[in-house]
């Protein structure tokens, strides 16, 4: 399922949630019906604003290790087979693929692949 749909999941029931609690209760404030459309509007508006700072949140293992692979990083612990890698400006935990000697800190690497929250990375070369 795309990231779009699965925040979409998640923001629909509040949105039913609050809809059904402006119509239900709508009556009771005393204010005009267009402010319970605009304040409606503003709660929808709020998610599909917030969704591209939320999209990676809802990315699935499948998009995201496609995102990283080929990307350049950096050793910042010796991997040897496994440590630390800089990609960008994200740490993460790194093992080198099988056949990689001891790649020391500091030496410039690229991810190869990913297995669950593991970058496999190999010397650039």
């Amino acid at each position: 399922m795309p990231a779009w749909q699965r925040y979409l999941a998640a923001q629909l029931p509040g949105a039913v949630l609050i809809g059904f609690g402006l119509w239900l209760f709508w009556g009771e404030t005393g204010l005009p019906g267009w402010m319970g459309i605009a304040f409606f509007a503003f709660w929808i508006g709020k998610d599909l604003l917030l969704y591209p700072l939320m999209r990676r949140a809802y990315e699935s293992s499948a998009e995201r290790s496609s995102r990283l692979v080929g990307r350049p990083g950096v050793a910042c612990s010796d991997l040897a087979p496994d440590g630390q890698v800089d990609v960008d400006g994200e740490t993460w935990r790194a093992c080198a693929v099988a056949g990689e000697e001891r790649i020391a800190a500091g030496t410039a690497v690229v991810v190869r692949g990913m297995d669950r929250f593991t970058l496999l990375v190999a010397r650039a070369r």
